[in-house]
Formats: structure tokens, sequence, C-alpha cells
């Protein structure tokens, strides 16, 4: 597994300047004329050396700390109890010979393979196994009921057509599937894959209401009434839902149009997306309690 960068070349740059030096020297620069040929002579030396000495694309291996990184995430994500441990066991192995190379360097060439190959290589392997329709149906069963209410947020399947669509979506036990159109949606409106499609909704909840909508928007409807907005789209870090549970309507919404009793609510937004939420859905009952939201009366 290897990273690229790009090695710009300094030659044309030395040729390009070279050229100007020279063409002060020997033509005065004092005429307009002379000034207009004079940086065009610059960049004709440039670009001309540009192709002699183009721009190189350099490739280089993951760090050990990459690598493990990877694994550890990867890791995470799988269900099978058996696999899990073995990768498991990989990892500690790893963190060994990592520890040793980096306390004896030199003996870094002898485990080269299995840093610059092996290891890659079963990143990729479980980069595969995890994207399996299976293991991702199962982290959806594994939470959802059958009787539950479960609303997608967008993005169900990308590039797919509607056959497999509807094979993944019967691999899902709940039987109230109801998706809020996200940019790589298709028209499911004359399909019954679902129980419902739209590209927005007013949810009512015991927790009141729950505006659902695939893109995080700075203003929802009853924000400064308290409601709730859940959203999906920017595949942010678990460290976002934490943030936002610290911040107050005013840090994210301009007061323009609040009473200013509203500024100081808190900020009731949610990224529902999988990269947020351990690859899993979440409840609505965990969300309002990580919220602070009680029940209406």
């Amino acid at each position: 597994m290897k990273r690229t960068h790009t090695k710009y070349s300094i030659v044309p740059y030395y040729i390009a300047a070279a050229v100007g030096v020279v063409w002060a020297w020997t033509i005065t620069y004092k005429s307009y004329l002379g000034s207009c040929f004079g940086i065009a002579a610059c960049l004709l030396a440039f670009y001309v050396s540009k192709k002699f000495f183009p721009d190189k694309l350099v490739s280089y291996s993951l760090s050990w700390g990459e690598l493990l990184h990877n694994l550890k995430f990867l890791k995470d994500s799988i269900r099978d109890t058996e696999l899990k441990e073995s990768v498991e066991s990989i990892i500690a192995d790893s963190e060994a010979i990592y520890k040793e190379v980096s306390l004896y360097p030199e003996k870094e060439s002898r485990v080269s393979r299995f840093k610059n190959s092996n290891l890659p290589d079963l990143i990729e392997i479980l980069e595969r196994y995890t994207s399996l329709p299976s293991s991702n149906t199962y982290n959806i069963n594994s939470v959802v009921g059958a009787d539950d209410e479960l609303w997608i947020l967008g993005d169900f399947a990308f590039r797919v057509d509607k056959v497999e669509v509807q094979k993944f979506r019967n691999r899902i036990n709940c039987r109230n599937v109801h998706l809020v159109y996200g940019n790589h949606d298709q028209d499911y409106s004359q399909e019954r894959i679902f129980q419902s499609v739209q590209y927005y909704k007013e949810l009512k909840t015991p927790y009141g209401i729950v505006v659902l909508f695939h893109y995080p928007i700075m203003e929802w409807y009853g924000a400064s009434g308290g409601t709730i907005h859940l959203h999906g789209h920017i595949h942010s870090p678990e460290s976002y839902n934490e943030e936002n549970a610290r911040k107050y309507l005013k840090n994210r919404v301009l007061p323009y149009g609040h009473h200013p009793r509203d500024i100081n609510l808190p900020l009731r937004i949610y990224d529902v997306g999988v990269d947020a939420n351990k690859y899993k859905p979440v409840s609505l009952e965990a969300i309002a309690n990580y919220l602070k939201v009680k029940i209406n009366t």
C-alpha cells in the first residue's frame, strides 16, 4: 500500500531565471517592447525545459503508524469473532515488530516485505471484506428490529442498478424502511423498495419534531424551539457530534430573526452517518439522550 506525491523539478525555474539575466545583460529592458520580449523568452524557456525536466510522481510506503491505525480501524468493523481475534493477534505482533525496529533500525530490512507487502495486502483484503453487503446488513440487523422504523438519510446505494438495490434491501430484516434521498440515490418513487421516499421529512416523535435531511443545514424548522436536526452526507468523525453537543444555537445559526432568549439554546444537530456511529444505525432514544432532550409531556 503506497501513497504518491508530486516532486516538482526546480531546473526549469533556474533556466528561466538564467534567460532573464542574460536578456537583461544583452538586451535592454528599458523599452516596453524589450520587456515584453524578455518575459516571453523566460516563459518559453520555462515551458520548454519542463519537457526535458518534468515533475515526477513519487510513491512511498505507509509508515508503521499508518498501517497499524488502518488495521485497528478495520478490526472494529469485523463481526466474525474468529477473524477478529486473528486480526488482533496480527496487530499485536506488528506492534511488537514495530517496537523492535524502532530500537534497532538496522533490523528494518529484515521485515521490509512484511511491512511493505504483507500488511498492505491484508488491509486491502479486510477493506473488501468489511464492504461486503452481508457485512453491512449485519450491522443494521444487529441493532434494528423487524418491527422498528428505520430511516435512512440518503446514499443507500451508489452506482448500483435497482435490482441489486432491491436485493440489498431484502437483506435488511426491518419491514419499515424509509429513505430520505441523498445525492447518490436514484429515483425510487415508482418502485416499492422502501415504505416511503422523500427529500425532506419533519418527523413527529415523543421528543418533538425531528427534521430529517441528507445535508446538514444552518437553520431548520423549530430550531429556536429546540427541535432536533438529523443529517448525513459529510462523513464526519465521531468528534463532530461530540463537539456539536457542547455548542449552542448561536454558535451555528446567525441570531438574526431570533428572540434573545433563543440564542443560548443547545445546538441540537446530529450526524447519523455510519462514519460517526461505528458503522451502525443509531436510535432516536440514544440521540435524544446524547443531546439531553427529554420526552415531551
